[in-house]
């Protein structure tokens, strides 16, 4: 059997979603974190910040990316760091501010620092196709395809995949 073709999400956004393409940059995406409040990349100028991208029914690299994620967030409150983490939803279809908030309960994520955010389906997958590469699709449940962003304090951003 023939291997499946990778893709991007930004070509699963323009064959799923057209009015996407258009849309606002990444950074001014509104989100929805773990607490109900809305707010977008953007809020975080000036300081560094980390993002990744997980679903909370992922079971292989999503709950290791979680645990990675508390382990930085205690290293950056012992280094009284300004730096920000976070993560956001690849299923929020599921993953509503509910299920974030019992995440960011189960790894013990200080909102001030750590932000697990979801928001609409549009909106989500809109942030997704201007910052990440993905795997071919398969069910939001088992999705394993990881990425990384950051940004320096002067606001410059970097994006890998792995």
């Amino acid at each position: 059997m023939a291997a499946a073709p990778a893709f991007t999400v930004a070509s699963l956004v323009a064959t799923a979603v057209p009015a996407a393409i258009a849309a606002p940059r990444a950074d001014a995406i509104q989100l929805i974190d773990q607490a109900g409040r809305r707010f977008a990349l953007r809020d975080l100028r000036g300081r560094p910040f980390a993002v990744t991208f997980i679903a909370s029914r992922c079971t292989d690299a999503c709950p290791i990316i979680d645990a990675q994620f508390a382990l930085v967030q205690r290293r950056l409150a012992a280094l009284r760091s300004p730096a920000q983490l976070v993560t956001i939803t690849l299923d929020p279809g599921y993953d509503t501010p509910f299920v974030m908030a019992r995440l960011a309960h189960d790894y013990a994520a200080d909102p001030r620092r750590w932000r697990l955010a979801s928001g609409t389906m549009r909106d989500v997958t809109r942030c997704g196709a201007r910052t990440v590469s993905a795997s071919p699709p398969t069910p939001a449940a088992s999705r394993t395809s990881t990425a990384r962003s950051s940004t320096s304090p002067a606001g410059t951003a970097r994006s890998e995949s792995c």
